[in-house]
């Protein structure tokens, strides 16, 4: 048989399709889909009931006595009987609180069915690889926080502890734990405008091992070509920033700064709030500047991506370099 692996990241919103961002896109397999695909992902694939197709309304429309013609004044709009008007008026109102039930009842089922997913302790006679697994997402940065299941989750919530990035290991190589969140938090190659998945790719220490430890600051997915640069290239520097940026030093001393993509976005630039450097590389008197007076903070994601790639790409190589090691 043939088996394909995929690694599906959705909100519950998206998941259940109710609340204010059902229709929130998802990521499968590092490519964003929308939410209605993913939701039929899931029904197909057996994770999730399919919901069950709503009737259409009955006719409730009460019927009303005619009412003698001489009671009704001209261009009244009402009948002159007060019961008469309520009844007029009470299917409607029934209609509005027999939707209102349903819904809540239809909500309360999805979330219950993603519930018992989540709480799934056997893969027999499932489509899943592994138990799916709760990522807690800082609502605001959209940083991953931790990765953690509906066990651990309930334990840390009974006894007061908090959750967390996994904690760093002694060897060179990450617990799988620690792969897992890495992999998860980056997404992506590191290197600017890269889009190499992470999960197929390196997980590099930045502060190579044993000066710098396996943990997750340490950590940075990379593919294998990028890896390489990061490591072989000449006039290549790779360093970090306090906000958990990744600082890529080109040739030329020109500066880009990445970050992880928030979740619910595909962008990896530096977010809008802070403004990456850009150094000129001969300048004696050790100021900064962006050689080409770029305001990166006011560029779009694509924008953004363009500029890296022309400053990434647009060097001519010149006589006598020697060639690359990647």
């Amino acid at each position: 048989p043939v088996r394909v692996l995929l690694t599906l990241i959705a909100s519950v919103d998206t998941l259940t399709g109710t609340g204010a961002d059902a229709d929130e896109p998802a990521e499968l397999d590092g490519e964003t889909v929308p939410a209605a695909l993913v939701r039929e992902l899931a029904y197909t694939l057996g994770l999730l009931p399919r919901p069950a197709t709503p009737a259409g309304p009955a006719d409730t429309t009460a019927p009303v006595e005619a009412v003698p013609t001489d009671d009704v004044q001209a261009g009244d709009p009402h009948t002159g009987s007060p019961a008469a008007d309520r009844v007029e008026a009470s299917p409607i109102v029934s209609q509005s609180e027999s939707d209102a039930a349903g819904h809540t009842a239809g909500t309360t089922a999805e979330v219950g069915s993603l519930a018992a997913l989540l709480d799934l302790r056997r893969l027999t006679d499932t489509a899943l690889a592994e138990r799916p697994r709760i990522a807690l997402v800082e609502q605001i940065s959209g940083c991953l926080l931790a990765l953690t299941d509906s066990i651990e989750l309930r334990a840390a919530a009974r006894d007061g502890t908090g959750l967390g990035p996994p904690p760093e290991t002694d060897g060179y190589r990450p617990s799988a734990p620690l792969d897992r969140f890495v992999r998860l938090r980056d997404r992506r190659c590191r290197f600017p405008g890269c889009r190499a998945r992470a999960r197929r790719g390196d997980l590099d220490h930045r502060v190579p091992h044993p000066l710098g430890p396996t943990a997750h600051h340490n950590l940075e997915g990379l593919c294998e070509h990028h890896h390489r640069l990061s490591h072989q290239a000449p006039g290549w520097k790779l360093g970090g920033s306090s906000d958990g940026g990744l600082v890529w030093t080109l040739p030329g001393g020109v500066t880009i700064t990445t970050v992880p993509p928030r979740f619910g976005t595909d962008d990896g630039s530096q977010p809008a709030a802070t403004v990456p450097t850009a150094t000129t590389g001969g300048g004696g008197d050790g100021t900064t500047a962006d050689p080409d007076g770029l305001a990166w903070h006011r560029l779009t994601p694509g924008q953004r991506r363009e500029q890296i790639r022309r400053r990434v790409c647009g060097r001519a190589a010149r006589t006598g370099d020697p060639p690359a090691p990647f």
